[in-house]
């Protein structure tokens, strides 16, 4: 997670709330923030070489709201809502949907990557059987997994079991060398019908003997699930891994080492 104001700074930036309206049916709170704006939201990586065809795709802002109020009959509210914005009203994506849409006022729209077809968490489960098993979390609204180093033998079978303990979606996925996590991680923001797990590398951008760069990846962690991911090198090395939900990969990294 870094600065939208200071380009480079690892550090979120607080923001004036102006106003807070309440809608007359008392189930809709609106908050009038005059410093996130659009440009902000479309911020990309900016001209990559190789990267013609993706490198305008905005990354989106990540933002933390916490609350704490009391209802009518005194009863104490608190929550924290973490949510990723890919749209601000006023933009024209936006104005089409709604024609009255004040640039001033917030809209969080929620990518399928946020949105849970059940309520229940998912909990995926694998034989562990002769297998290297390692638990692994991240939570809050901290771009990180907890477990950032994993050694292991070649030949060996590992068993990853990601425990999403976050309010936001995320993933793991294996690349093959440092060099992957970059490409993979920007295909990434144009596969959101994939879960956010590019199938296929640009080809424009990349030669076909190029397009393997992912070894494994798990299936999308919404916030409570529980996925599994399973790798088995077969040769030495250090073999990264990522999150490749909206952007996540620049924060969220941890390292396999492979030992002969």
């Amino acid at each position: 997670m870094f600065s939208a104001d200071q380009a480079g700074n690892p550090a979120p930036d607080l923001v004036t709330i102006e106003s807070i309206q309440l809608s007359l049916d008392r189930k809709t709170v609106t908050l009038n923030i005059p410093s996130l704006r659009q440009d902000l939201v479309q911020t990309s990586l900016g001209l990559l070489p190789g990267l013609p065809d993706i490198i305008d795709t905005p990354m989106g802002l990540v933002m933390a709201i916490d609350y704490n109020l009391k209802t009518a009959d005194g009863a104490e509210v608190k929550q924290s809502i973490n949510k990723t914005i890919h749209r601000v009203a006023g933009d024209e994506a936006t104005v089409k949907s709604n024609a009255h849409a004040s640039h001033m006022t917030a809209t969080v729209v929620t990518s399928p990557g946020n949105q849970r077809t059940s309520a229940k968490p998912k909990e995926e489960s694998i034989d562990l059987i002769n297998a290297k098993v390692v638990d692994m979390s991240s939570s809050g609204i901290t771009l990180s997994y907890d477990v950032t180093e994993i050694r292991m033998k070649a030949g060996e079978r590992l068993v990853i079991r990601y425990k999403n303990k976050s309010e936001m979606s995320h993933n793991v996925v294996i690349v093959k060398e440092e060099a992957d996590i970059q490409p993979v991680g920007i295909a990434a923001l144009s596969a959101m019908a994939d879960d956010f797990i590019p199938q296929n590398l640009n080809p424009k951008a990349y030669s076909s003997q190029e397009q393997d760069r992912i070894l494994a990846a798990s299936s999308l962690a919404y916030p409570g699930d529980t996925v599994v991911i399973e790798f088995t090198p077969d040769q030495a090395g250090t073999y990264p891994y990522i999150c490749t939900y909206s952007g996540h990969f620049t924060m969220m990294q941890g390292r396999i080492i492979v030992d002969p």
